[in-house]
């Protein structure tokens, strides 16, 4: 990562499948990250998700290869294979450099903000295969499983309220 400046936020891109003979479930995960002043940024989304357990996947950020909890790397996945990829989005563990704790905590004070001036804030809650409940049996049994919506890791978080709150 290279420095913020004050006010500054990373937003990423990620990059369309560009080669045709590879197909959407096997084409690698490829993003482009941007540095912008929070008041110059252009339209971006925002992703509210849990980090989820520590199995790792293999994304490319900046050509870079890094590695990426599975529940965020299956958010991507689930962006790109429903054409994202011609938009901003925000994303805490991509966008911010966990290993610099003084921009760390700084960007935690602009969170509030950068949640504020999303133009739309996505909460990912899973992939619905990995569900306790799958999707058919929302259907299929209402409202137990809505409410079982509510046990899932995702509303764990500290920052959830934050986040939805501010969206």
């Amino acid at each position: 990562y290279s420095p913020l400046g004050d006010n500054s936020i990373r937003l990423l891109q990620i990059e369309a499948v560009t080669n045709p003979s590879l197909n959407h479930e096997r084409a690698a995960i490829r993003c482009q990250i941007h540095h912008f002043h929070i008041a110059k940024a252009p339209n971006y989304r925002a992703l509210s998700y849990a980090w989820g357990n520590s199995a790792t996947r293999f994304i490319y950020l900046n050509d870079q290869r890094i590695e990426v909890r599975k529940n965020l790397w299956q958010a991507l996945w689930h962006l790109r294979n429903n054409n994202f990829y011609t938009k901003w989005i925000w994303i805490d563990a991509l966008c911010i450099d966990q290993l610099n704790t003084v921009e760390r905590n700084h960007q935690v004070l602009l969170m509030g903000r950068i949640y504020k001036t999303a133009a739309e804030v996505f909460a990912w809650l899973g992939c619905l295969s990995d569900l306790p409940f799958g999707s058919r049996r929302i259907l299929r049994y209402g409202l137990h499983n809505f409410v079982s919506l509510f046990t899932l890791q995702y509303w764990q978080r500290m920052w959830i309220l934050q986040e939805i709150g501010l969206a």
